[in-house]
């Protein structure tokens, strides 16, 4: 099967893909399009044979925990055929807001049977946690490293709603201020029910001036819905992470799975730690214990599915990592 479709500037200036079905198959009779929906539930029963119960997936991303995740997604097989698998979802071909863009185009580029298609990368889960439950997956960071992420992010205030790609960087208060401020977030992502209707869509995370107070209570009502992950990851443990991903749902491992997106300053990586000094001391104590359980039962999962750095050798090499 021959495809034809290239990467294309949209007039918007949006860089997208042609979606598989716009391509050039060399059969565009009614069978040849039962064909090609065929194979790409077979594509999509490869990919999610080990948990087909998991799908569709929902990204639940928190800031700064690592936007690149996406690539592993919108990479697993039958998940997003509209996008060739050269194709990275980042900055150079969606733009500033990339996962924003992203998910913008994402109904005419991947398969709602297998991954949803969501308002916002930065969704919260509220009450919608029954309906999610057993479909989410996402990427956990050291609290104090997240929120240090965040204060370095040039582009962005996350202080206000809308200032991304802004380069207010400048306007944020002192770090241990700031931290104040994004301390307890992915509490609250994971139990709050964000912002109801902004930007036309729903349950946006709002900014951090208009986030309400973050409690104990929110951490452990967020622990519990750890459970209802079908993944976890860790975000300083990025090459396990993607091992352990590609173990549970399957599907190759890409040089674009290892690839940071959206680094904080050139050639930083999720495993390269900051400097904690300038927080004054500050600890999250409310995503610590957030933290904390999603560290158990990323351990767990390793063990449970036989994942280490030996184990995941030939994923490594298969991506071109050494």
């Amino acid at each position: 099967m021959a495809v034809a479709g290239a990467p294309r500037l949209l007039a918007s200036g949006l860089l997208a893909v042609l979606p598989l079905w716009a391509c050039d198959v060399g059969d565009t009779s009614e069978p040849g399009l039962q064909h090609l929906e065929l194979l790409q539930q077979q594509l999509r029963l490869l990919a999610g044979a080990r948990h087909p119960e998991a799908l569709p997936l929902t990204w639940v991303h928190f800031p700064k925990a690592g936007s690149s995740f996406l690539n592993v997604l919108v990479h697993t097989p039958g998940f997003c055929p509209g996008v060739p698998l050269t194709v990275s979802i980042d900055e150079d071909s969606f733009g500033c807001r990339f996962a924003t863009n992203f998910f913008n185009a994402c109904p005419d580029l991947c398969d709602p049977a297998s991954v949803r298609c969501q308002a916002s990368p930065h969704e919260c889960i509220g009450s919608r946690y029954p309906e999610l439950e057993g479909h989410m997956v996402g990427l956990f960071r050291q609290p104090e490293q997240r929120i240090l992420s965040a204060y370095h992010d040039e582009a962005r205030t996350w202080m206000v709603l809308g200032t991304d790609c802004t380069h207010q960087n400048s306007t944020k208060p002192p770090a241990p201020i700031f931290a104040r401020y994004f301390a307890g977030t992915v509490a609250y992502q994971l139990v709050g029910e964000g912002l109801l209707n902004y930007g036309g869509g729903h349950h946006w995370l709002p900014g951090l001036l208009d986030i309400p107070e973050r409690t104990v209570e929110m951490a452990e009502e967020a622990v519990r819905r750890l459970q209802g992950f079908a993944f976890v990851g860790i975000t300083e443990e990025w090459d396990l992470s993607i091992c352990l991903f590609r173990k549970i749902f399957g599907g190759p491992c890409h040089a674009l799975d290892f690839s940071n997106t959206r680094s904080s300053f050139p050639g930083k990586q999720a495993e390269d730690f900051y400097d904690t000094a300038p927080l004054e001391g500050f600890q999250d104590e409310i995503d610590r214990i957030v933290y904390q359980e999603a560290l158990r039962i990323f351990r767990q999962d390793l063990l449970q599915h036989n994942v280490s750095m030996d184990s995941c050798h030939d994923c490594f090499a298969q991506a071109g990592r050494h």
